[in-house]
């Protein structure tokens, strides 16, 4: 697997969805594992809409679920989150190790699919090479049982596509082998990562590119001093503004700031607050989710009396879970959507007064 994403990668590809049912597996000898489903790509590259289930949650890199479009890393993040499953507790430090690795918070520091590759590679050698290493240990690494001492290890030959020797190839049988038959369901939670930047251009008090803020805090967040004039850009500035504060209640459910922002009458508004108030309400929360301004623009026909701003964004997928951690209800993301706003100067500030492209929020 590693293996093929790195030939992948070379080639100015990403998968974006890599996972264990897009694993085919051959019976052992008769062929290399291969990685399937390059649609989620097409479709990033596209830059469409999307709908994403969140059964696949766990193998999400955390930029990914913030809103960033996929890159070699987040392939990289899925690799060591299914290895990560198959370990054994008896498994090599080496190979959790490089699991660890993988699953970085910071993209920039995880290891590229071409070193894992390798790495296991090595590793596999090295266990194979040994007199007597233990069942569940070389299991781990996809090595059959081990020989008797004094017998020579037969060999087994294959068609090598992917992979260089047979050791790697039997690395990869044995991690997917392991994967789709369920011999390890364990699985660890990772805490989102910060968010990465838009393409958008900044906003004082935003966050970088743009982007609309998302950090877990309690802290409601500041609204700038560019989002109280009373002019074009101070209403574009608000704009953001409000999508940071849809972005933390979506993160903690504190809707207060939220509701404040908005004006009489916003029908769409006082939708988004209910649907986060339910799912907080009872003990739950909310995953993904994020809105990433890109830009806001105003038309020719801009009044500052009911201006009307265009704002466009990307918005990563967000599932609901319950109490308990499983998911009741999801909202697909969005990519390079063009979002109308409408805004009212009252009482010496803005407020938002409808948000009626449909789909834009929910």
């Amino acid at each position: 697997m590693a293996e093929a994403l790195s030939a992948a990668h070379q080639l100015g590809v990403v998968h974006g969805d890599v996972k264990p049912s897009n694993v085919v597996v051959a019976p052992r000898g008769q062929g290399p594992a291969r990685i399937t489903d390059f649609s989620v790509m097409l479709l990033v590259r596209a830059g469409r809409r999307y709908p994403e289930p969140f059964e696949r949650l766990r193998y999400r890199a955390p930029e990914v679920t913030d809103g960033a479009v996929p890159v070699p890393p987040s392939d990289v993040y899925a690799l060591g989150a299914i290895l990560a499953e198959m370990l054994p507790g008896d498994s090599p430090a080496r190979l959790r190790m490089i699991a660890d690795e993988c699953v970085r918070a910071d993209p920039g520091s995880r290891p590229s699919a071409a070193e894992i590759g390798a790495e296991l590679g090595a590793l596999a050698a090295r266990l194979e090479s040994a007199p007597v290493a233990a069942g569940p240990a070389r299991a781990a690494i996809g090595a059959g049982p081990a020989p008797a001492r004094g017998r020579p290890r037969p060999t087994r030959r294959g068609p090598a596509w992917l992979f260089g020797s047979p050791a790697r190839m039997a690395i990869v049988f044995g991690l997917a082998l392991a994967l789709v038959l369920g011999a390890f369901a364990v699985t660890r939670p990772w805490e989102p990562a910060s968010d990465q930047g838009g393409e958008g251009t900044s906003t004082p008090g935003g966050s970088p590119g743009g982007a609309a803020s998302a950090t877990g805090s309690s802290r409601a967040p500041a609204q700038p001093a560019a989002a109280g004039r009373h002019d074009r850009e101070g209403g574009a500035a608000f704009v953001r503004y409000w999508f940071t504060l849809l972005n933390h209640a979506q993160v903690g459910g504190d809707t207060s700031p939220l509701k404040a922002a908005a004006g009489p009458g916003c029908r769409e508004c006082e939708e988004v607050v209910t649907t986060v108030e339910a799912a907080y309400g009872d003990g739950g929360s909310m995953r993904g989710g994020v809105y990433v301004v890109r830009n806001v623009a105003t038309n020719g026909l801009f009044t500052l009396d009911r201006p009307i701003y265009e704002a466009t964004l990307d918005r990563s997928p967000r599932a609901t879970l319950d109490r308990t951690g499983v998911e009741r209800d999801s909202l697909p993301g969005l990519t390079v959507a063009n979002c109308m706003v409408s805004l009212d100067w009252t009482d010496d500030r803005w407020r938002v007064v409808g948000v009626p492209t449909a789909g834009c929020i929910g």
